[in-house]
């Protein structure tokens, strides 16, 4: 939600709106909104916005939207963050549509509403607003509340990436990456790709980094790959430190380091990555890289599967159809495992020992309350109803 920019200095600010000039009175909220130029106070913001909302400026009735809707200086409240968005939008204010038409795309504050989230994205773009762009892009790129048009989707990225919009940039990498409305242009991926990337967007310089890794739109340089990967990673985006673990895992541009590869591959787990909570889970079942825990296999399985990524729900699925079926008159049992990742092998089994098992058994509460076959058929189903 974009709150937009002051302008003028800060003591040609304050006398304005001292004098009552809402558009400055808005504008010095903004300052303290965001700590520009003075400490960051948002009791104060909300003052001054208020003061400028009373006159009917349609900028700090935006803001003061944010405000609810991000929940600084007041109790987060999305229904009220809506009232003031659409006071601000019916004047025309192009942030204020964008904000609007974001609220009916996601359904907060106001019932999901597409074709209205398309409406309102429609009039901030024809405004010139670049976010306002890019979303407009989005919905024709995805089918959201239109057809589905992907040269339209083209041309209102372009629009929002001419203005710098970083987002923007890497949506327009990703059509000329895939060829989606533009004919396929590896080149031009790589442009766009790199205009956001600099803007430290985690998602381009993932992409970036693909590029290099793959030679695609420039030559192949591991170490730049990395370089971009890392960048990402240190963002916190899950593909990113999937990536990384996989160069380390492999040495692709690094000597190869099994224990940086666990830790980048423990932190896409933990940052909700469901392909890398399964390499994580079997990575426990085989036990080489770390301890072999069929308990922890299973926790992940669970989490990937509870995200409903089906080849967590199956990992998850046979691990309790193996261990319900195993005959506790033999000593040991074979348990899969599974990889989320394409180089690797897709399904493995290991043995697992009668004390282990019921070690895992007694720890996971063994069976949440259903009968072993109720257990299983839940999974088994759950992993062929997931595409």
């Amino acid at each position: 939600m974009s709150p937009s920019k002051p302008s003028n200095s800060l003591e040609e600010l304050r006398r304005a709106a001292e004098n009552g000039d809402a558009k400055a009175q808005s504008d010095l909220g903004l300052r303290y909104y965001t700590g520009e130029g003075v400490p960051q106070d948002f009791a104060e913001a909300l003052r001054w916005y208020r003061r400028a909302a009373e006159q009917g400026e349609a900028s700090a009735q935006n803001r003061i939207g944010v405000c609810y809707y991000k929940g600084g200086g007041l109790e987060q409240d999305f229904a009220e963050a809506v009232r003031w968005y659409r006071w601000a939008a019916e004047k025309g204010d192009p942030r204020a549509q964008n904000n609007l038409g974001a609220c009916y795309e996601d359904g907060q504050g106001v019932s999901r509403d597409l074709a209205a989230a398309v409406e309102w994205y429609r009039l901030s773009a024809e405004q010139g607003f670049h976010w306002g762009q890019w979303h407009l892009g989005r919905c024709y790129d995805e089918g959201f509340g239109v057809p589905q048009d992907q040269a339209e989707a083209v041309r209102w990225y372009r629009r929002a990436a001419d203005q710098g919009n970083s987002e923007a940039q890497n949506s327009l990498g990703i059509c000329y990456g895939e060829g989606r409305g533009v004919p396929k242009d590896l080149c031009e991926a790589t442009k766009w790709y790199r205009l956001a990337a600099d803007q430290d967007l985690a998602w381009a310089q993932k992409n970036l980094g693909y590029c290099y890794q793959d030679g695609l739109g420039v030559g192949r340089d591991p170490v730049k790959a990395i370089m971009w990967f890392k960048k990402a990673a240190e963002e916190g985006l899950a593909d990113a430190q999937l990536a990384l673990s996989l160069t380390y895992q492999d040495g692709r541009g690094v000597p190869k380091d099994q224990r940086e590869a666990i830790k980048w591959l423990r932190q896409a787990a933990e940052s909700g990555d469901a392909s890398a909570q399964v390499w994580l889970g079997a990575e426990h079942i085989i036990g080489k890289r770390v301890p072999r825990d069929l308990v922890e296999a299973m926790r992940w399985y669970r989490r990937s599967a509870d995200a409903g990524y089906a080849c967590g729900q199956s990992a998850y699925g046979c691990c309790l159809l193996n261990l319900k079926d195993a005959s506790w008159d033999d000593q040991t049992t074979r348990i899969p495992f599974f990889f989320g990742h394409k180089s690797l092998d897709p399904l493995g089994v290991t043995r697992f020992t009668k004390c282990e098992l019921c070690d895992t058994a007694h720890k996971l509460h063994f069976c949440e309350g259903r009968t072993c076959q109720e257990a299983c058929k839940h999974w088994s189903f759950r992993s062929k109803a997931t595409p």
